[in-house]
């Protein structure tokens, strides 16, 4: 872990990105985040290739596909039942 910021801005993670330096940011391999927005637009606007780097958290990935799994089962089950004897 290189770097946590104390509030969950765009800006917060850019001042990092500025401190960081071009050769810096050039230098890293990963960047781990979830997966809001302003993070991965700061990522991209200021590291290079960043969409090859950014590796997302599992867990709000994990709770993404649970909540997906739950909305097509609701819709199943509202389905009409059709039993052929």
């Amino acid at each position: 872990m290189l770097w946590i910021g104390d509030d969950r801005r765009k800006e917060t993670l850019s001042a990092f990105y500025t401190e960081l330096g071009e050769e810096g940011r050039a230098e890293l391999e990963s960047i781990a985040m979830d997966m809001w927005g302003p993070y991965i637009a700061s990522s991209r606007e200021h590291v290079p290739d960043a969409d090859h780097r950014i590796v997302f958290d599992k867990f709000p990935i994990a709770q993404h596909l649970g909540r997906a799994v739950d909305e097509v089962r609701r819709a199943e089950s509202s389905l009409p039942r059709v039993i052929i004897v």
